[in-house]
This record gives C-alpha cells, sequence and structure tokens, in this order.
C-alpha cells in the first residue's frame, strides 16, 4: 500500500476549531478507471455529504483512499489530510488498521467528533449502492426500549467496566467495518468494470457491424462503377 504523507491541515471550513471539533470523511474509491459510473457515484455522494457538514459551520477534514478520489478533491482545492493508494484492488485487514489508526488517535484524543465513511455497497452483480455510513459517535439502529433495558439492568456489576469494554471494542469495531467497506468497494469495482467492459465490447461489435457494411457498400458501388465504365469502352470500341 502507498500512503503520501500527510500535508498541512487545510480547514475547509471557516470555523474556529474551539468551537467545532473535526468532522473526518474517508472516501473510498478505485485506483483505475474504467469501471462505468462506480467512482463518479459515490464521488457526488461525498461532495454531498461534504456541503451538508459545511454548511452546518463544521470543520472537515478528508481522508481518501483511491487515487481517483485524492485526484478529484485535490482538482477542487480540497486537500486530504492522509492520501491512500494500491489498497481497493486487493484490501487487507492491515491496510484498514493503517488507515483508521490516526482517526482513532484523534477521537481518543478529543480533536475529532465525527467519523463517517463513504464506499459503495455491493447489492448483486447489476447493483451497487453508494453509502454514507457514521462510524462515531456509534449510532444503534433502534432507541427503543431504552427505558426498560436501564429498569431490567440494575443489581448487576460488570467486570472490566463498560467505559473499558468501548474503549477496546470501538478501534476493532472501526477497523472491522472499514475492512468490509473495503471488501464491498473492490467488489463493487470488479463487478461495474465487467458490466463496463461487456458494453464497450457490445458497442465495439455493433460499430464493426456498421462499418463493414458501410466499407461493402462502397466496394460494391465502386465495382459497379467500374463494370459500367468496362461495359461501356467496349460497346463504344464496338462501333
Amino acid at each position: 500500500m502507498i500512503r503520501r504523507p500527510p500535508r498541512s491541515t487545510h480547514c475547509i471550513s471557516s470555523a474556529a476549531s474551539d468551537v467545532y471539533k473535526r468532522q473526518v470523511i474517508i472516501v473510498v474509491t478505485s485506483d483505475r478507471g474504467l469501471a462505468g459510473a462506480y467512482n463518479t457515484n459515490i464521488l457526488k455522494a461525498a461532495e454531498n455529504k461534504q456541503a451538508e457538514l459545511l454548511s452546518e459551520n463544521k470543520e472537515v477534514e478528508l481522508v481518501t483512499v483511491g487515487k481517483k478520489g485524492t485526484g478529484y478533491f485535490n482538482y477542487r482545492n480540497f486537500e486530504s489530510v492522509n492520501e491512500y493508494e494500491g489498497v481497493t484492488d486487493e484490501p487487507k485487514f492491515d491496510d484498514a488498521f493503517e488507515v483508521m489508526k490516526p482517526v482513532i488517535e484523534g477521537y481518543n484524543e478529543g480533536e475529532v467528533s465525527e467519523v463517517y465513511i463513504l464506499y459503495t455497497e455491493y447489492m448483486s452483480a447489476l447493483i451497487q449502492k453508494a453509502t454514507v455510513k457514521q462510524l462515531l459517535p456509534v449510532v444503534s439502529d433502534s432507541e427503543e426500549n431504552t427505558e426498560e433495558t436501564e429498569d431490567t439492568s440494575g443489581g448487576y456489576s460488570f467486570e472490566p467496566s463498560p467505559e473499558e469494554v468501548l474503549e477496546d471494542l470501538i478501534p476493532k469495531y472501526m477497523n472491522a467495518t472499514l475492512f468490509g467497506a473495503l471488501l464491498n468497494s473492490s467488489t463493487s469495482e470488479h463487478a461495474s468494470r465487467m458490466r463496463a467492459m461487456k458494453a464497450a465490447t457490445e458497442n465495439a461489435e455493433d460499430l464493426i457491424k456498421v462499418l463493414t457494411r458501410e466499407s461493402n457498400q462502397a466496394r460494391q458501388a465502386e465495382i459497379t462503377t467500374e463494370i459500367s465504365e468496362i461495359v461501356g469502352g467496349a460497346e463504344a470500341l464496338a462501333e
């Protein structure tokens, strides 16, 4: 995996850092092109999420995984604090750990308040969906029956404490979630490229048929003209 050295932090928002903590957006794209709308969809979702956070006067930092995302945001003068290449084709768990390590450290030190990951979720060979997922703070899928849970938890003590358990589990949860996102993105990328290449092959075959037909028609017209000239010349000599 190629990791470019961190750049000086580029504050996209004008809000003061003592008012709002940083919001980190991890954008997973590909290193290569020719994958149809794969990169376009995720980059559009990332730009929308970035605009949403900026509209709330929050300070946003980008972490890009893949050349396409890095080039896209650098071209628009949104520099990434960390850039990673050579990850998405064959992702490994160590890659996810290296990407998440500085983010987790920033969160533990209180410098980061929210972490989002944007990746392409693999639904099927024909359907892949650009997905925005909040990693931190952890949001429960259902917050119902909270009071009942609190009532039934009385009378028990836990070792280690819930705080210690969370401190140990959250980094593992983030690493595993990012690794799953990398696997989904890699699968989606290959599926999108397969469809794009299939469509390109079919279009090329259709174009070959059209050009072959036009070539045959032009050749036939030329032969007919030559035959007509030969017949006309022979009749003129006969007279």
